[in-house]
C-alpha cells in the first residue's frame, strides 16, 4: 500500500486565499451590476426613470428625484396620517377659515383637495413656528399648520379634535 501524504500548510493557505479572492470578485461584480442597474453614478444622465426593488419599493434616479423636489417647492410638505386607533396627524395643512374655535384646513394632493375641520378644545396646546407657546389668536387664514389629535365622528366631513396645533 502507498502511504498518503497530508498536504502542507502552504497548500491550505494558497487554497484559502484563492477562495477568498473568488468570493471578493463575485461580491464586487454584483455591486457593479447593481450600480449599473440603478442608472450609474449619481449625477449621470440615465435613461431609466425608476427602479423597483424586490420588496416593491420604488426608488427615483437622481435626475427624477431632483425634478420631484423642484416641483414640490411651491407647496409645503403635506402629510396626512390616520392611525387605526383614531389618532390623526395633519402636516402642511393650510388654514382656509377660522370660525370661533374651529379651523377649516385644506390639504391638496394632485387635483384633489382634502378639507378638514379642526376643533380646538380648552386643553389644546398651541406652538409658534419657533416652538414657543402660542394661542389660537396667533393663527391666521393662509397659515400652514401641523395638527395632531383624535379623529372626530361628527358627520360626512373629516374632523379632528386637536391636542396640538403648531404653525
Amino acid at each position: 500500500m502507498i502511504p498518503l501524504q497530508m498536504p502542507s500548510r502552504r497548500v491550505f493557505v494558497i487554497a484559502g486565499a484563492a477562495i477568498a479572492g473568488v468570493a471578493f470578485l463575485l461580491l464586487f461584480s454584483s455591486s457593479i451590476s447593481s450600480v449599473l442597474a440603478l442608472g450609474g453614478v449619481a449625477g449621470a444622465n440615465t435613461a431609466a426613470t425608476t427602479v423597483q426593488s424586490s420588496s416593491g419599493t420604488v426608488y427615483l434616479t437622481p435626475r427624477d428625484s431632483a425634478a420631484a423636489i423642484a416641483s414640490a417647492k411651491g407647496q409645503p410638505l403635506s402629510e396626512m396620517n390616520i392611525a387605526n386607533n383614531g389618532l390623526v396627524l395633519l402636516r402642511g395643512a393650510r388654514v382656509t377659515d377660522i370660525s370661533g374655535t374651529t379651523l377649516t384646513v385644506t390639504m391638496a394632493w394632485g387635483g384633489t383637495d382634502f378639507i378638514w375641520k379642526v376643533h380646538t378644545l380648552y386643553n389644546t396646546k398651541y406652538f409658534t413656528a419657533q416652538g414657543e407657546k402660542g394661542s389660537l389668536a396667533d393663527i391666521r387664514t393662509g397659515d400652514v399648520i401641523t395638527v395632531s389629535g383624535a379623529l372626530s365622528e361628527n358627520g360626512a366631513q373629516p374632523a379632528v379634535e386637536a391636542v396640538f396645533v403648531r404653525e
